[in-house]
């Protein structure tokens, strides 16, 4: 029986029409790339403790809200239980910075995202669940 070649497909029918703004690694390993469709949003999702990470100021962008909006949700995720604080934030160092910044967890984003009804951030969302970006993560820590 043949084997499926290792590596993401190109031209297959199966493939989705935005896979070239899938996942994409830098040379460090330690980053994702994801572009929106409409090419306006352009992220480094930093990853750690086997998930992706993002800053409240990549999230604005991202669901096209203001900052102070984003943290709003953020807080309510937290009051509510929905998640806890302490897996789901910590202070990353992130490139172009010289001192940590506060991250939250790809639960978080999706959980922001369904609160605020955005486009943009059901777009992310699907981008997460596509199976190769668990499998691109996952190869990336392992480097």
């Amino acid at each position: 029986m043949p084997t499926k070649p290792k590596g993401r497909k190109t031209g297959s029918a199966q493939t989705p029409a935005n896979a070239s703004k899938r996942p994409g690694k830098d040379p460090g390993g330690n980053v994702v790339f994801y572009r929106s469709p409409d090419g306006m949003v352009r992220l480094e999702v930093q990853l750690a403790q086997d998930t992706g990470w993002l800053t409240q100021q990549q999230m604005a962008p991202l669901f096209q809200r203001e900052r102070s909006v984003i943290t709003k949700h953020i807080n309510h995720v937290f009051k509510e239980g929905e998640l806890t604080p302490k897996s789901n934030m910590q202070n990353l160092h992130i490139g172009g910075s010289d001192k940590p910044v506060r991250c939250f967890t790809l639960d978080v984003v999706i959980s922001v995202g369904y609160r605020l009804k955005s486009k943009r951030g059901l777009q992310f969302r699907r981008w997460c669940a596509w199976p190769c970006a668990p499998s691109t993560m996952e190869a990336m820590h392992a480097h």
